[in-house]
């Protein structure tokens, strides 16, 4: 219904000349993608209910030690700003409305085609939906989210590594991105009766799409997410008489949350559990089967960088 909006909007515009009569105010609509529960109140409140028209402006508010780091995307054209309190954010993000809707205006009384005073009323019979811009879609499709760190297990197998991972497409507090993994294992075993001990070392890398909720409160944020994707692993199992080369790939699930604080420019510092669930079997080498294992889950500790776009 909204786009059907939309397309009456600009059909009433190209009608303006030929009726001599005055269109009504447009202004932009702000999506707004990212703020601080408080920030977005201010804002809903300040535009109140704007009408729309294209392109669409979303905004990104992220709490620094100085206020507020406000950038805004409408169209093919980027604004940023500063600012002390939620107050001036929305004034701000009104201002920005206010000149993309005057830029709208302009655009579309220079593309009116000369008026015809022998042209029928247009008259609106189809409710199909209208696409978004393309401007539009590449801003939702934009990546949102970086993040870098290290990985720290718990116990024997635990191991160390490090972990990237990138939202690709976000809506809202909803993002979808992938994610990568890579940790070393050594994990050593008695020997029973007359075998000898074994060293298990291992190579492990995820990846993984994950879809993610991000809630945020001021400086502060949290974030759950679930991915789907494969675990390889390479290595070795060593006794004191051989060395049998391992290479498994296995279906993994990763579940994890992370809590975090912004410090400003999109910045921000991350910690929390990832745990792998996936399950490894190898019956070992063929002339001592007892270095055969099987291998299931994995509990790691998150502690990295955050970048928001």
């Amino acid at each position: 219904m909204g786009n059907t909006m939309i397309v009456g909007a600009m059909l009433v515009s190209s009608l303006a000349a030929a009726t001599a009569t005055a269109s009504p105010t447009k202004t932009c609509a702000v999506d707004i993608v990212r703020a601080p529960d408080e920030v977005r109140a201010a804002i809903e409140e300040q535009l109140g209910d704007a009408p729309t028209c294209a392109p669409e402006l979303q905004v990104r508010v992220v709490a620094t030690d100085d206020g507020f780091y406000v950038i805004g995307l409408g169209g093919n054209t980027v604004l940023e700003d500063t600012v002390g309190d939620a107050a001036a954010v929305a004034a701000l993000i009104a201002g920005w409305e206010g000149g993309l809707a005057a830029k709208c205006e302009r655009a579309d009384r220079a593309r009116a085609p000369e008026a015809d005073t022998n042209v029928d009323p247009i008259k609106i019979v189809d409710d199909k939906p209208v696409d978004e811009p393309a401007s539009t879609q590449a801003a939702r499709s934009r990546a949102t989210r970086l993040d870098l760190g290290g990985l720290v297990g718990a116990g024997d197998g635990g191991g160390t590594g490090a972990r990237f991972a990138i939202d690709a497409w976000s809506r809202g507090r909803w993002s979808v991105g992938a994610g990568f993994d890579l940790s070393q294992v050594t994990i050593s075993a008695a020997g029973f009766l007359f075998s000898s001990p074994h060293e298990y070392q291992f190579l492990d890398l995820t990846a993984t799409v994950h879809a993610a909720y991000t809630w945020s409160s001021g400086p502060w944020h949290a974030r759950s997410f679930v991915g789907l994707g494969y675990i390889h692993t390479t290595g070795s199992v060593t006794t004191s008489t051989m060395s049998t080369p391992v290479s498994l790939t296995s279906q993994s699930i990763e579940l994890g949350a992370t809590f975090g604080r912004d410090f400003g420019r999109g910045w921000g510092l991350d910690v929390g559990p990832l745990f792998t669930v996936f399950k490894e079997v190898t019956p070992g080498n063929a002339s001592d089967p007892s270095t055969g294992f099987e291998r299931t889950n994995r509990f790691l500790v998150f502690v990295g960088a955050t970048h928001v776009l």
